[in-house]
């Protein structure tokens, strides 16, 4: 590891790293969708349920996503109070 990179993370919160890494991606990517992300929750019926979704924003230790709104994912989000 090089010093400057060991003093950044030293330095910057962990959504702060991801966000600088996130903008540098976003300006280098080649892809027709960058912010496409798969996002896993704990199902109703307690298994893991992945959909995709676009990454809009992450601030202030939350990642703010877009997608389909399903009547299963509003289920999964009412159950769940770490998910807003």
């Amino acid at each position: 590891m090089t010093e400057k990179f060991q003093q950044d993370r030293m330095e910057m919160t962990p959504l702060e790293h991801f966000n600088k890494w996130f903008q540098e991606e976003l300006k280098l990517t080649s892809v027709r969708i960058p912010t496409a992300c798969c996002l896993y929750t704990i199902g109703t019926d307690n298994f893991p349920n992945a959909r995709f979704v676009s990454l809009k924003d992450a601030m202030e230790n939350k990642f703010i996503v877009t997608g389909t709104i399903t009547a299963e994912t509003v289920a999964q989000r009412t159950d769940n109070p770490v998910i807003r």
